[in-house]
């Protein structure tokens, strides 16, 4: 779900070890094959900048055949880039069902070299056509019970924030939601976390948060 920490996550994991990545914030129009691969061309560029990475338009023979035209462009991707590095494939969810894209990049996966690695981040579970992929366990789900924050969690975000809050209480009233607590943390100090989500400008902020997801889905 929203706020959960996958996108803070995931950034925060590649900058503590230094890994360089290939990060496409997708939408609704990269569902289109070729779109996909003009912004993965794009997003590949200041890693690519010694040797430039040459991913053709796809021609009609290539759109009869998109998982082999994304293996292909895959192919190409790890020639042009140093090991390791990663891929990561941002708001997965806004593609939608996708089924060619999706098989695509479920076929362009396999291409890729050992120390090269994939993440998607989205609001739902994988589609239909990465099933075998999870079935020969080349692919890992984590799911938002994994990221819901801990009580030791919690008491390390208290103290990022200067918080003499009880862990406990914080993560009870929140369920170990990211965005919330952030959210009740940024109420005034003198406040406990109970009084922080019954104040005016702490409800306020959620009841924002929601509204702007709401908003957007619409």
């Amino acid at each position: 779900p929203p706020g959960i920490g996958k996108t803070t996550l995931v950034a925060t994991y590649l900058e503590a070890r230094a890994i360089p990545c290939v990060w496409l914030q997708l939408d609704v129009g990269d569902a289109d094959p070729a779109t996909f691969v003009h912004f993965l061309r794009a997003a590949t560029a200041p890693l690519t900048a010694r040797r430039p990475l040459r991913l053709p338009p796809p021609s009609a023979d290539d759109l009869r055949d998109v998982p082999a035209f994304m293996r292909r462009c895959f192919r190409r991707l790890t020639l042009g880039l140093d090991l390791p590095w990663v891929l990561v494939l941002d708001n997965v969810q806004e593609l939608g069902a996708a089924p060619l894209l999706h098989a695509g990049i479920a076929a362009a996966l396999a291409e890729l070299p050992e120390l090269a690695r994939a993440i998607a981040i989205s609001r739902d579970p994988p589609p239909p056509e990465y099933a075998r992929m999870l079935a020969g366990q080349q692919l890992a789900v984590i799911d938002e019970r994994s990221l819901r924050f801990t009580e030791d969690d919690t008491k390390h975000l208290l103290s990022l924030h200067d918080r003499a809050w009880h862990p406990a209480d914080l993560r009870e009233i929140t369920d170990g939601w990211a965005a919330a607590m952030v959210l009740l943390l940024a109420a005034r100090a003198e406040l406990g976390p109970i009084d922080a989500l019954r104040g005016g400008t702490a409800r306020e902020r959620l009841f924002a948060f929601f509204a702007g997801e709401v908003i957007g889905k619409m």
